[in-house]
């Protein structure tokens, strides 16, 4: 069962939360349907913006809870720093004559394409179509670090190996025309329309759009030179 919260930080005392006095004997109560209802409509419309529509399961209240009516729309809000996605909490507050504040737990699942391994992948693999297939998944579980478009994982490289149906971590994927530090690289120089190439040795590592640094093999000049693709790099003179 869900259980009323308490706020995360000091604040109001929630007034007439238990029925341990008289006050409320007389007084019209505030439906704990009407606080669910507005806690699911606040999250629908906050995370409209969501890759997917989420699933919303709030969360009951506690049998005890008596409030009274709100004489105004009863208003909602996420606490400061609270998530968006999986077991989050809720504020509910009225502000009438009566004012009264509590906090609501709910689950929120949003499902999302994500690509995953259909097999085990070792270290250095360069991942090919057959390797890979999209699945849905609670992003809430994962996080950001997953990949929904599988263009954008094909031919790329491993740095650690990958267990069959785990997701594609952008941070576990290696350009394929990365150059390394210390590689032999071919620096396409232009200049007035005349290209020029020369070799040359990476003292830096790159992907292709990174600026690194690059030698001369023959003249030992050291150079900035952008990366363009697997063993070359281009200088403007």
């Amino acid at each position: 069962m869900f259980q009323r919260q308490r706020p995360p930080q000091t604040g109001l005392l929630i007034a007439g939360l238990f029925w341990l006095s008289h006050g409320l004997a007389g007084d019209a109560l505030q439906s704990h349907a009407s606080i669910r209802q507005s806690v699911e409509r606040f999250l629908k419309h906050t995370l409209s913006s969501s890759e997917a529509p989420p699933a919303i399961e709030i969360g009951k209240l506690d049998s005890r809870l008596r409030l009274h009516r709100c004489n105004r729309p009863l208003e909602n809000f996420l606490p400061p720093g609270a998530r968006r996605s999986g077991r989050i909490t809720v504020g509910v507050r009225c502000n009438d004559a009566k004012p009264w504040k509590i906090y609501v737990s709910a689950r929120v699942q949003v499902l999302a394409q994500v690509v995953v391994a259909k097999r085990d992948l070792p270290r250095g693999h360069r991942i090919g179509p057959r390797d890979i297939h999209l699945v849905k998944r609670d992003a809430s579980r994962i996080g950001r670090a997953y990949v929904s478009d599988p263009k954008a994982v094909v031919g790329h490289i491993l740095k650690r190996a990958l267990h069959r149906e785990r997701p594609i971590n952008p941070n576990l994927l290696e350009s394929p025309d990365r150059i390394e530090r210390g590689a032999e690289v071919s620096i396409v120089a232009t200049s007035g329309g005349i290209q020029v190439r020369m070799k040359g040795k990476a003292l830096s590592s790159g992907d292709p759009g990174d600026i690194i640094q690059v030698q001369n093999t023959t003249s030992k000049r050291k150079l900035q030179a952008r990366v363009v693709s697997a063993g070359v790099v281009h200088v403007g003179i």
